[in-house]
């Protein structure tokens, strides 16, 4: 019986469909590792944030947004967080105290992993109620580690 098996090729039909399954969950293992490569942990940065926020700024949006243009280039698979908020208008300091909250999300390892850089994209004077205030956009585009 085991030679009319071996005759059959029994044992290279095995070899091949597991070469080939093999082959296959090989390539699964490498894609899910690659997502996992290239994930992003939100929780670590949210920290981050709070951390580095000073007394007279708050947040108003946090999101993440696709980019489809960046000074006219066409860019469809770059992500960025983007940071909306608010900063005290005190003395003209907000510029300063906006800059100095930049400084530190960057000089932030676990803020900026994953991320390329934190550029300012937008201010604005404003008033809310009868308080001064400079409304602020921050772009940290994502980065492929």
């Amino acid at each position: 019986m085991n030679a009319q098996i071996a005759d059959l090729g029994f044992p290279s039909l095995l070899t091949r469909e597991y070469k080939s399954r093999w082959g296959k969950l090989s390539s699964q293992l490498s894609l899910i590792d690659e997502i996992m490569q290239e994930r992003v942990l939100w929780a670590p940065k949210l920290q981050a944030i709070n951390t580095t926020l000073p007394a007279d700024m708050w947040l108003s949006k946090i999101y993440l947004q696709e980019k489809t243009k960046k000074r006219g280039l066409q860019s469809p698979d770059r992500q960025a967080l983007i940071l909306e908020g608010f900063v005290l208008s005190k003395q003209g300091r907000e510029l300063v105290h906006l800059k100095d909250f930049i400084s530190n999300l960057k000089k932030s390892s676990v803020f900026m992993k994953g991320l390329k850089g934190v550029e300012l994209s937008s201010t604005k004077g404003e008033k809310m109620g009868e308080t001064e205030v400079m409304a602020f956009q921050l772009s940290c585009p994502l980065s492929k580690e």
